[in-house]
């Protein structure tokens, strides 16, 4: 309360970043708090017509800043307590939106920008900046949004821009729903708890204990050995890949399983880094991956906020009836007070104690991987009467863990995407290897499982 009352005086105080914005705000050089959105827009019809796809970007823009969340006129302060801050700062739409250097031929050339710009700051402290083609690529012109995560978690941005950004016309309102367990699990059970645990003092002295409990446990947990993951530092420089597939092939070999599509993702990751490892001469019998899972949130669009909490789970990497593994694991991890407790640090004791303090001793370097999986809209959108055909997004790397996997599923695409610190790869080409990997895994189970399936591109 005392520094609130100090920050606001400070001129431009707009309030504080509490909880996860906290914690996101928090963040190394070599592995900045950004997730990279690609859209792949046909501007074709406008261009025809002599309007520039970066004039209807920038009108596009000015109509989100003005109507959307206050936060995006705002860029981070640290105070000298500790604390991070939002102020007001003047956003001038020509930098903010702004065309993109190189020439871009090919998917090719995409994954090679998206590599360069994955850890770059945002210009001039904004939390948001975007960049758009200056030709068509495969037949669109990208369009990369770059937000700084403090802002609100993926499936907040992507939500909130797309809301905003899309013609009232095509705007939809329904996104998909996850169906993991962990999804399930904070839609629920730990929502009951949480208003159990904060009404009594006494239940309050022992969610501290038991939180310290899990957190020293989860901490003090051996850290993965292999490859991808070095417990020492990253180089800050990324690899990021992405593909597509089409969204009814995953759907029909979670039918023909019985299975959640979460189950597919994770047995099909699990496949393809089994062969990568062979390929590249090591043997890793499982590893430790962050799945984060969000709370339900307000329907509002308005409503731009990290609302997430992170499991831990071993994936399996070689073995049998991986799928089985898959699920039990899943299961289990419904049952384990980390989401709870982990929840709870991040939108509690981030908004407690100084973020600069805190983050000092919650670093995480027992993981390899991160995932996410963020359900897109149902429909395909359209930004000025232009349709977006394709969305991908590339995660940003958190202290030693240098390779995210994201899922997004849009319209009748999904699409996976990989980034990689550098450092990790004695090729670029291994990250093609696992993301074609986890395609094909996908692909396999779909000949070996699926009867009459549909026709699929």
């Amino acid at each position: 309360m005392f520094v609130k009352k100090r920050l606001q005086k400070v001129p431009g105080y707009m309030g504080m970043m509490d909880g996860s914005d906290a914690y996101w705000a928090t963040e190394q050089i070599y592995a900045r708090s950004i997730i990279n959105i690609l859209l792949m827009v046909d501007f074709s019809k406008l261009a025809k017509e002599g309007l520039k796809p970066i004039e209807v970007m920038r009108e596009t823009m000015k109509r989100v800043v003005e109507k959307a969340s206050f936060k995006l006129k705002c860029k981070k302060r640290l105070s000298k307590f500790g604390y991070y801050y939002m102020e007001k700062c003047n956003i001038v739409m020509n930098e903010n939106v702004r065309h993109i250097e190189p020439e871009l031929r090919g998917k090719s050339d995409l994954e090679k920008f998206a590599s360069e710009i994955a850890n770059e700051p945002i210009i001039g402290d904004s939390l948001w900046e975007v960049l758009v083609g200056r030709e068509e690529v495969c037949g669109s012109y990208p369009v990369f949004i770059r937000v700084h995560h403090s802002l609100g978690d993926g499936y907040a941005l992507v939500r909130l821009f797309l809301d905003h950004m899309s013609d009232k016309e095509t705007r939809v309102h329904k996104f998909v729903r996850a169906d993991s367990v962990i999804q399930r699990l904070v839609n629920g059970e730990y929502n009951k708890k949480a208003v159990q645990v904060t009404s009594s003092i006494l239940n309050r002295i022992f969610t501290y204990i038991y939180t310290s409990i899990v957190l020293a446990e989860q901490l003090l947990a051996p850290p993965d050995r292999n490859s991808l993951h070095n417990r020492i530092y990253l180089s800050g420089k990324k690899v990021c890949r992405f593909m597509e597939i089409d969204l009814e092939l995953l759907k029909e070999v979670r039918r023909s399983l019985n299975v959640r599509f979460t189950d597919v993702l994770l047995t099909a990751l699990s496949n393809s880094l089994e062969g990568c490892f062979v390929k590249w001469g090591e043997t890793v019998e499982q590893m430790q991956i962050l799945i984060t899972a969000r709370l339900p949130a307000s329907d509002q669009p308005e409503e731009l906020t990290n609302l997430f909490t992170v499991g831990m789970l071993e994936l399996p990497i070689t073995g049998n009836d991986k799928m089985k593994t898959v699920h039990l694991l899943q299961e289990r991890l419904e049952k384990l007070p980390d989401l709870y407790v982990n929840y709870w640090l991040l939108r509690v004791a981030f908004t407690i104690f100084p973020a600069t303090f805190i983050s000092k001793y919650i670093v995480s370097t027992q993981s390899t991987l991160s995932i996410s999986n963020v359900p897109g809209p149902k429909e395909y959108i359209k930004i000025r009467g232009s349709r977006v055909t394709d969305m991908a997004f590339f995660l940003p790397n958190r202290d030693t863990t240098g390779v995210g996997i994201s899922f997004l599923s849009y319209a009748d695409r999904f699409s996976i995407g990989i980034s990689v610190d550098d450092s990790l790869l004695s090729c670029p080409s291994q990250a093609d290897e696992i993301l074609e990997g986890i395609v094909q895994s996908i692909g396999q189970m779909h000949s070996s499982h699926v009867r009459n399936p549909s026709k699929t591109e």
